[in-house]
């Protein structure tokens, strides 16, 4: 048996105590253990939404159904800036733990890699994704305060004043942005783009006549309340919402749609358990024949998917929008 020596022996002691100290210090710094599906959620859960308000109402409602699906207040906060970038940022550096999630759009997850040169986040590596939330084509409208009464006296007036005509777009390389540059390439005509931080001052603006006209999911209540004209639809077929509205093809423009989708993500590293757990409490909130009817009734397709579906959409679109960005000629912003 090894014998230690005196120097050893009066060193030990004091070994011993350095070592009772730190083990629990490094335990202290260890992750905490994470926290099962079966115990989630046990505090609030906020779900970032990347605009200002004004079209936050799908958002809203979703949330105020979790919270008694999942028995724990869901609450917005409100992110809004660089084309969605500053909320979508804040998530990505976010606790991996399912307290902390996105609600975006395909700007937020497949344009802006190509809008900007460096974007604070990796839509493919940084994001757990969740579920698709819906799918839907724009309406097209106008202020009240604008000569025109049809998407075709629009683009003509358009072409007599090369540059004056403005649309309003929740940012730069915004699917809505794309869209209208899109359209305006197709028909030969040149547009002034307003960029907003998202839909509320910009409804606003078109309803006050600052600006001339845009593309939204949400104008369906403006414009049969007659704030703003509707134009026409940006699907492949009319709107239920309002029939009476032609699509864009139908104005005499040739073959043309777009539309939007939104999604929800956690951050990057979140435990699949608790992924599905959020999937399917939202799947469950957006089954409900209420939650379907009100939205159906503006015009807004609801599409929920599995994680992975999602998932497959976000890589497989963002290849699809880089070509869109060149096309539209837009230079990537920073």
């Amino acid at each position: 048996m090894t014998s230690l020596s005196p120097t050893s022996r009066a060193s030990w002691p004091r070994r011993t105590a350095l070592a009772l100290l730190i083990v629990p210090l490094l335990a202290g710094s260890l992750p905490a253990r994470a926290e099962s599906a079966a115990d989630y959620p046990s505090k609030p859960i906020q779900i970032v939404f990347p605009w200002s308000p004004g079209s936050d109402e799908l958002v809203r409602v979703l949330a105020t159904d979790l919270t008694a699906r999942l028995g724990q207040p869901v609450l917005i906060d409100y992110r809004p800036g660089a084309a969605t970038s500053i909320g979508a940022a804040h998530v990505a550096k976010a606790p991996a733990d399912g307290y902390t999630l996105l609600y975006g759009s395909s700007t937020t997850f497949a344009i802006n890699p190509s809008a900007y040169v460096r974007l604070p986040y990796d839509p493919a590596r940084d994001f757990a994704p969740i579920t698709r939330l819906t799918s839907s084509p724009f309406f097209v409208f106008a202020s009240p305060k604008l000569p025109v009464n049809s998407l075709g006296e629009l683009l003509a007036l358009a072409k007599k004043r090369p540059g004056e005509i403005s649309y309003a777009t929740p940012g730069i390389g915004s699917v809505p942005h794309l869209s209208i540059e899109r359209l305006a390439q197709q028909v030969g005509v040149k547009l002034n783009h307003v960029p907003y931080k998202g839909n509320g001052q910009l409804m606003t603006d078109v309803v006050g006549g600052h600006v001339d006209f845009s593309f939204s999911v949400h104008a369906q209540p403006f414009i049969q309340d007659k704030r703003v004209k509707g134009l026409a639809f940006t699907g492949a077929q009319r709107s239920a919402a309002l029939p009476e509205l032609p699509t864009v093809s139908e104005t005499g423009v040739g073959p043309y749609t777009s539309s939007v989708w939104f999604g929800l993500v956690a951050p990057a590293g979140t435990p699949p358990a608790i992924v599905k757990k959020i999937n399917e409490a939202v799947r469950e909130a957006m089954a409900q024949p209420a939650f379907k009817a009100r939205f159906a009734a503006q015009g807004i397709d609801l599409s929920p998917s599995t994680p992975e579906e999602f998932a497959a959409q976000i890589r497989n679109e963002i290849p699809v929008w880089r070509e869109a960005v060149r096309l539209a000629g837009v230079t990537p912003a920073n």
